[in-house]
């Protein structure tokens, strides 16, 4: 699927940069003004070539099929003033039909990796959303979907300097664990990272559920985990909890997703959706991996625009490394929320 067209000198200095000068990803990507998801689609893609191999291949690949039926599908149903539509599957091969090619073979994936945020629509698909929106792909029953604006599609964490926490992931799942989403959760769970950042107790509920939402129709959604929590009040929660590794993006549409299943599925409870990220790998003296992980807090308004309320950065940190200044920093600010002694 088509992606924005960058320039090919910058896309060649960012790869250069992270493959030939060893700098992190994260600043990298940082610097561009991209997402690290993008960064790691520029090396698989353009390590080996140069800004003009990647200038002709970028030629190459600007209208495919795909570009073409995406951009038949909008002209077909998109009406003057229209915020959305609804579309079925089987109009790709149509579409294709009319066209006088084979259908994708693929497409498929194509509509899992727009609708979860791996990958882009067009340039001149993004641009018939108004200023400030980005389409949707949302499900809407078996077979059908719907395309609907709201205010993004990927959800990037703020930069802000990282909490250190004690890491307490057990070795040998530190040692195995590889870079993908269930590495995330294993971390976040060890490290009760739900409990500090939300401020409750919680308890992991079920991984993997799979629902089918009256909201969407009663398609099928899958939420990574789920959290079950109380807080010092006595109020009981549902925490879903979207996890992705350094190189995958946090999507709009499964936030949307866990938080109107939640609220379908357990009503007597507070929905708090979480996305946990991992932003940075790092090497600790002893040559183990220190992972810093993005902690949002994600929520709704007006149906399908989703926002940050808070988020805060975890360093999980072998416990020598937390040094005593930044204890005293972590002491005043806790001790600012402690009532005072009495004389």
């Amino acid at each position: 699927m088509a992606k924005e067209k960058h320039d090919p000198t910058k896309i060649h200095a960012a790869v250069q940069a992270v493959v030939e000068k060893g700098q992190s990803k994260t600043a990298v990507a940082r610097d561009a003004g991209i997402t690290v998801a993008v960064l790691s689609g520029w090396i698989r893609k353009y390590q080996e070539l140069s800004p003009e191999d990647i200038a002709a291949q970028q030629a190459a690949t600007a209208d495919n099929r795909y570009i073409r039926v995406m951009r038949q599908l909008f002209q077909k149903h998109m009406t003057p003033g229209s915020r959305g539509f609804n579309w079925q599957r089987r109009e790709i091969n149509e579409i294709a039909n009319e066209f006088g090619f084979a259908p994708p073979a693929n497409f498929g994936d194509v509509i899992y990796s727009i609708r979860y945020g791996r990958e882009e629509l067009p340039d001149e698909i993004r641009r018939l959303a108004p200023r400030g929106k980005h389409w949707l792909l949302l499900p809407n029953r078996r077979g059908s979907y719907k395309f609907a604006l709201g205010t993004a599609n990927i959800i990037e964490p703020e930069f802000r300097p990282a909490i250190k926490i004690p890491d307490a992931t057990p070795q040998i799942v530190a040692r195995y664990a590889l870079g993908d989403e269930q590495a995330v959760l294993a971390r976040v769970r060890y490290n009760r990272l739900i409990d500090i950042f939300l401020s409750i107790t919680s308890s992991a509920l079920q991984s993997h559920l799979r629902a089918t939402v009256n909201d969407f129709a009663k398609s099928q959604i899958e939420t990574d985990e789920l959290y079950v929590g109380v807080d010092l009040n006595g109020a009981q929660y549902i925490v879903p909890v979207q996890a992705k590794g350094g190189d995958e993006n946090v999507g709009a549409v499964q936030a949307i997703q866990d938080i109107y299943c939640c609220r379908e599925k357990f009503p007597d409870l507070v929905c708090r959706a979480v996305a946990a990220k991992t932003v940075e790998v790092e090497k600790a003296p002893d040559g183990s991996d220190i992972h810093t992980i993005a902690m949002m807090e994600l929520a709704i308004a007006n149906q399908y625009d989703v926002w940050i309320p808070r988020q805060e950065r975890y360093k999980l940190v072998p416990a020598a490394m937390i040094s005593r200044k930044e204890l005293e920093i972590y002491r005043r600010t806790a001790a600012s929320r402690v009532p005072k002694i009495r004389s």
